[in-house]
């Protein structure tokens, strides 16, 4: 995150060949970006740290409301290289998840 913070100070490379590899994922976006506050916005949305973003993605899909209505909920807020694809794949795995039913008690017969 420190090499995108230089970056959007100092300007960043003219051809995504010149690019640092860290910054190469960032480089269709980076008139967008900005910093406020040492946090980097892209637009309105907060750019995530890698290391915050598997954090991220249970706090979006922790509402349980389906691949639609997190990646809406992801684009309102946050944004990283990759996310939409990153989103669909976490609800996906999380409803891949098998159910196991509890098990039945056994039924009690009435005392005749």
């Amino acid at each position: 995150m420190q090499q995108l913070k230089s970056a959007i100070h100092h300007g960043q490379p003219l051809h995504r060949k010149d690019c640092p590899a860290k910054l190469v994922p960032y480089y269709d976006s980076r008139n967008e970006l900005v910093e406020d506050s040492g946090l980097v916005y892209r637009g309105e949305c907060l750019v995530v740290p890698h290391s915050l973003q598997a954090d991220m993605l249970k706090e979006i899909h922790r509402s349980h409301i389906g691949i639609g209505g997190c990646l809406r909920r992801a684009r309102e807020l946050l944004y990283w290289p990759r996310i939409n694809p990153e989103v669909k794949d976490c609800v996906f795995q999380v409803q891949r998840v098998p159910v196991i039913p509890a098990k039945r008690m056994p039924r009690r017969t009435p005392a005749t």
